[in-house]
């Protein structure tokens, strides 16, 4: 690439993700309070306006006890709308980038790349001093992607979280929409990255393998006996398909090289009491990620931090609180009270069903997109923290067939798991083969403009220009 050139990309990259947030921005200017929102925006026990914590503190205790359990996000909530819709509008375009950021930091780990400043973009390009490392898709090369590079990504997440949500609105705009699904995305993801870095990152045969040991008694190969057979640390004779000692396979990746999060034994206790109590699907989701981390270092000899099992204990604790909440008893009382069993069992079924078919599929065609062409055509091996991710989405989908109710807003986290996943496809692909950069580059940028399609049509609409 040119001087010249880079030039231009440096531009262009700029331009997008300015125009990207000014979009954003005038759509949360243009939206108003709604629905919820003014209910929230009074003391619930009241019913006067909300002018003081202690007005939030009396009515999050009677929400807990009479209407549901999320009393973490809704007190979030009633904060920003005790600030106004000023700091309202500020802290949602922040969020929003806070999202794409974080989804855009956990696609690079899947990946195993990472951004530098002043850089080219080697996955493009090639590397340019020397071959680099393999990575468990079989990519090799410098893996350093620039910051002009990484702007248009984070204009691309920004644009999928619009264009392929169910509903963007409710979501993302709509205020009590934000608190419990944008802002608390950005805490729920914080806390799958730190898990999810521990994993090796190998492909899937090689990461079961190790799983696989639990299954097969756990035993680790400690020499041979006189017969040239593997034997375990008892002296019982174990097979060479157990016996791989598979502990090795991921040293260099679970101990020494991966550097510790700054103060993480700190403050993965409140990072993991959000994430649990955030909402009844992604809190127990990300709980069930941190346990299986834990147990697969310990069935492959691992040293268990002891931020891992806080994160663990405190997730759990904070889920517990948020689903068992006294008053979510009484609000499915009120939804489902009418039904019989065999009747609430069809609709949450077909609540389900409506979920994966139409309010997430705009976000699994294009994965399995870009999945069957990495993969297949392109002939890579399946990572193992991807299939540790897709399992994350399938959970979080499945588990909401506990609520007597699935609103479309509610896939938004399953959403943003997805797109992490879509996100390092499209890094994957370029990677692999710098030849699909126009069509891959092409397919982004109708992703993108998707995204923006909605909000400009809102916008026309709500000044009067469509209408």
């Amino acid at each position: 690439m040119t001087q010249k050139n880079k030039k231009l990309e440096n531009i262009a990259s700029i331009l997008v993700l300015a125009v990207t947030l000014a979009i954003i921005a005038v759509t949360h200017v243009v939206v108003p309070y709604m629905l919820d929102d003014l209910w929230y925006c009074t003391n619930l026990t009241t019913d006067q306006p909300i002018s003081s914590l202690r007005d939030i503190w009396e009515s999050q205790v009677w929400h807990y006890l009479n209407w549901g359990g999320r009393s973490l996000t809704h007190t979030i909530l009633q904060l920003t709308i005790l600030c106004g819709e000023t700091v309202n509008n500020i802290l949602n375009v922040v969020f929003t980038v806070l999202l794409s950021v974080v989804i855009f930091k956990v696609s690079l780990n899947l990946a195993g790349v990472k951004v530098e400043a002043g850089q080219r973009n080697r996955s493009e390009s090639g590397s340019e001093n020397g071959a680099g490392e393999q990575t468990a898709d079989g990519a090799s090369g410098a893996n350093v992607i620039g910051l002009a590079k990484a702007a248009l990504y984070l204009s691309l997440i920004m644009g999928m979280l619009h264009g392929l949500n169910a509903n963007w609105m409710m979501s993302m705009y709509w205020q009590s929409g934000s608190a419990n699904y944008l802002y608390i995305t950005v805490f729920i993801l914080l806390f799958v990255y730190c898990y999810l870095r521990e994993l090796p990152d190998v492909s899937i045969g090689e990461g079961m393998k190790c799983i696989l040991k639990l299954f097969k008694g756990g035993k680790k190969r400690v020499g041979k006996n006189t017969e040239g057979e593997s034997i375990s640390e008892n002296g019982t004779k174990i097979s060479d398909d157990v016996s791989s000692d598979t502990s090795e396979l991921s040293d260099a990746v679970i101990s020494g090289s991966i550097p510790p999060l700054p103060g993480i034994t700190l403050w993965i206790i409140p990072l993991a009491i959000l994430t649990g109590w955030s909402n009844e699907n992604m809190g127990p989701t990300a709980w069930l990620l941190s346990v299986f981390v834990i147990v697969y270092m310990a069935i492959n000899h691992k040293k268990i931090k002891v931020w891992m099992v806080l994160g663990s204990i405190f997730s759990l604790l904070g889920s517990a609180a948020c689903i068992l909440a006294p008053g979510n008893f009484v609000r499915s009382a009120m939804v489902d009270s009418d039904k019989n069993a065999l009747w609430k069992l069809v609709l949450r079924v077909y609540s389900e069903s409506r979920a994966g078919i139409d309010y997430l599929y705009p976000s699994l065609i294009l994965f399995l997109l870009l999945a069957s062409i990495f993969y297949a055509f392109l002939k890579n091996k399946m990572d193992f923290k991807s299939v540790v991710l897709m399992a994350m989405s399938v959970i979080s989908w499945g588990a909401m067939v506990l609520s007597p109710h699935y609103p479309d807003r509610a896939t938004f986290g399953t959403l943003a798991i997805n797109i992490v996943l879509i996100t390092s496809l499209f890094i994957r692909i370029q990677r692999k083969n710098p030849a699909s950069k126009w069509w891959i580059n092409a397919a982004a940028i109708l992703v993108w403009l998707r995204g923006m399609f909605w909000l400009a049509e809102y916008l026309g609409t709500a000044v009067g220009i469509l209408v």
